[in-house]
This record gives structure tokens, sequence and C-alpha cells, in this order.
């Protein structure tokens, strides 16, 4: 996870996934004022977080930052986990399925391919005129709508390469990203826009850090499950 000036929203991330089996996270501070380091310093000695300050000078020196944090993400730690997710800190990952109780038993499907790409459903305010206290996940819960291609990608280690940009990447051996049907991913995004996160759909609480918009019509989830920003959150193995 590379992450600025998040303090409110790391904890809630961290709590959730770590509920969904997610076993390890990468978190890399964009040079936050003040540093994430104490917000998070309980989970770094439990060894639940593995925390690294980017510095100020990071962005001038790598034009393209965040694909670099997932570069060096996949250097020094794929090795650790048989898959990364590389998602965001306003992302949830939602298991639908009632026979799917973890990330780790989905992962287990996916193990012969590049990785899983997840697709994103679009969350609104929720009603919020500005953003009130408490828990994302309670506050925001109404979604835009359900036809968006765009995909997160949760990467296998065995094969992942580097990354193409924050929704791709290149794998070895011919391998490549699918959906939860099994479905090819070519680029970043997938051929069918509905039946491909019907099980598996990635929230996108898009205005969650947003006042004033609009929200339309949506859906509550009802299944446990998420994962989120720049987040290398994986499991061990």
């Amino acid at each position: 996870m590379s992450k600025r000036n998040q303090h409110a929203d790391i904890g809630e991330w961290l709590a959730y996934h770590a509920l969904q089996g997610v076993g390890r996270f990468y978190v890399y501070d964009d040079n936050s004022k003040p540093s994430l380091q104490p917000a998070l310093q309980s989970h770094i000695n439990s060894g639940l977080v593995t925390y690294h300050a980017l510095g100020a000078s990071y962005r001038e020196t790598h034009p393209a930052p965040q694909n670099s944090v997932y570069d060096q993400c996949i250097i020094d730690y794929s090795l650790r986990h048989r898959f990364l997710a590389f998602i965001d800190l306003d992302e949830f990952l939602f298991l639908r399925d009632p026979n799917i109780s973890s990330l780790p038993q989905l992962l287990r499907e996916h193990e012969g391919y590049g990785g899983l790409g997840v697709n994103w459903v679009m969350f609104g305010s929720s009603g919020h005129a500005r953003r009130p206290t408490g828990n994302t996940l309670a506050n925001f819960w109404r979604c835009w709508f359900e036809g968006v291609g765009h995909v997160k990608t949760i990467a296998n280690t065995a094969y992942v390469w580097r990354a193409v940009d924050p929704h791709q990447f290149s794998y070895l051996d011919a391998k490549v990203a699918v959906d939860e049907n099994f479905t090819p991913i070519v680029g970043h995004a997938t051929a069918s826009h509905q039946s491909a996160h019907s099980g598996v759909p990635l929230c996108h609480q898009i205005t969650a850090r947003i006042r004033g918009k609009n929200v339309a019509w949506g859906w509550r989830p009802e299944s446990q499950g998420c994962c989120l920003f720049r987040g290398c959150g994986s499991r061990s193995r």
C-alpha cells in the first residue's frame, strides 16, 4: 500500500482485511504529514504491518510512483506470499458467494493463473453532504451503478513480473489475469461489466472523502470480505 495522509482510514482497512485472512500488509508512506508510523506502530510491533517511509523526494525521482512502489513490493516480498493484492484504501472486496468464507479460500482456485481481476462497483455519498464520523463501511453503502469494467488485481507471485499501471500487471510464462469466471482479462478491464463482479465486487468508495456528491440508487453488500488502497496485502504461505 502506498498511501499519504489517511490516518483516520487505515485502521479500519487493516482490521477488516485481517479478518478476511490477509496475513501481512506492506505500507509505503508517501510523505504523510505527520508520518503514518505512530498510527501503525502497534500493528508493526505485532508483525501485521511492514512499514516503509518513501521520503519527500520520492515522487520527484519516480515519474510513476505507484507503479514503482508496486514493482518494489514484488521484488522485496513476492517470495514470501502466494498472492499480493494491489488495491486502494477506498476499495473494499466483498465475497458474495456463501461458499467462500475467506480470501485465501477464494484465491486457491486461481493458483494456475497470473492473477485475479476484480471489478469496481462505484459507491456514492449515501446521502451525506459531509463525511460523518465513524467507519467508511458503516456510512457509505449505496452504489451509483454496477456496470464498470475496470479491475484491480490480486497478483499470483509465482508469475507476476511488474506493474503496467495501477490496474494491470505483466506476467511470466505467458500467464494472464482472469476474472472470477476464469475469463482472461485483456488490459485493465473485463469484457463483461456485470457478471464478472457478481460474486466478487470491489466496492470503490469514490466519495467517502469528498463532500457534496449526490447519490443515485444502490444496494448494500451483505457478505463480508475486503481489500483496499494500493494495498500489497496478502496471505502468508
